[in-house]
């Protein structure tokens, strides 16, 4: 699966080995076949085409079906968080976590996981991730953590200088 930008900026995910989303099949319009499969997918809707008879064609008005708009929360996870969900990791285990608390950790791990692929919250990543786990010898799996949860979506300043703290002394 691939994603890349449409002439209108849209951001459009394709399944480029076959042009087809596997296992969207349904019956063609025109030839009554069932080779009627999403052929792509946009911001705020979706298309199809038939693999057979390529229904439709060029000038013919185009098989464009609208997505239901998503209404997401935000959730900000600071450090402490991701850290202790990674500590659920047998092999990243930073030494700070107790007994006690790996279930309240694996528990909110698994609620966040499932609702981020529910696309109803986004734990958007930042900056002061990134720097906060350079520090640690856990950086790699520290990383892949808030890159799971965020989605590949990021929050604040993206230029150091803009961030307290960091960048050059005024």
């Amino acid at each position: 699966m691939e994603v890349f930008p449409n002439e209108k900026n849209e951001k459009v995910s394709t399944n480029r080995s076959s042009g087809f989303y596997p296992r969207t099949y349904i019956a063609c319009p025109k030839c009554c076949k069932s080779t009627f499969g999403v052929l792509m997918i946009l911001k705020d809707h979706y298309c199809r085409r038939c693999r057979e008879c390529f229904y439709p064609k060029g000038g013919q008005r185009a098989a464009s079906f609208p997505l239901p708009e998503l209404n997401k929360s935000v959730i900000y996870l600071d450090q402490f968080a991701i850290s202790n969900m990674l500590a659920l990791n047998p092999g990243a285990k930073s030494g700070s976590q107790t007994r006690l608390d790996l279930p309240f950790w694996l528990t909110l791990f698994e609620k966040l996981d499932s609702l981020c692929k529910l696309q109803l919250i986004v734990c958007p990543d930042s900056d002061f991730h990134r720097h906060e786990s350079m520090l640690s010898a856990f950086y790699p799996p520290l990383e892949r953590m808030y890159e799971l949860l965020s989605g590949c979506v990021s929050s604040g300043p993206r230029n150091n200088s803009q961030v307290p703290g960091y960048g050059s002394a005024t």
